[in-house]
């Protein structure tokens, strides 16, 4: 059986490097990059089950213009995205919605867990829908 592949685009290299240990031992293969430029291409090319995404990665909110992108790209219109960011209530440009945002730190228990449900649904074929993670609006825009 093929291990699902995640794709995290995280500028910090210690947690990118974490992140993609942890998810090899967890049975998923593990797509990194750090930062915006080019991360779409790969989502792309890579066709992820999933993707992890930090808000802020060469600049503030660059996060929401790779989600942006994404979601204007028919190929990964329906990929799910999980935001991760250190601001409470990030804003929320265009209305955008990710499939789930967590906030850092987070706890990686939950982390694992909504990547399990992104990539049932995935697998399952069924749009995904916003999820709300330790408190965290999924649309940001509250």
């Amino acid at each position: 059986m093929q291990r699902p592949v995640i794709a995290v685009i995280e500028r910090d290299q210690d947690l990118l490097c974490l992140l993609e240990e942890i998810l090899r031992e967890e049975g998923y293969d593990v797509v990194g990059w750090p930062r915006r430029a080019g991360a779409a291409e790969i989502i792309r090319q890579t066709r992820p089950a999933a993707a992890i995404v930090s808000l802020w990665l060469e600049e503030a909110a660059s996060g929401w213009h790779l989600l942006d992108e994404l979601r204007g790209r028919p190929e990964t219109r329906s990929l799910p995205v999980i935001l991760t960011t250190t601001t409470p209530h990030p804003g929320n440009p265009g209305g955008l919605h990710a499939d789930a945002v967590i906030e850092k730190p987070f706890d990686l228990d939950d982390l694992l867990a909504t990547i399990r449900h992104a990539v049932a649904r995935a697998d399952a074929g069924r749009p995904s829908h916003a999820a709300r993670v330790r408190g965290t609006s999924a649309s940001a825009d509250e």
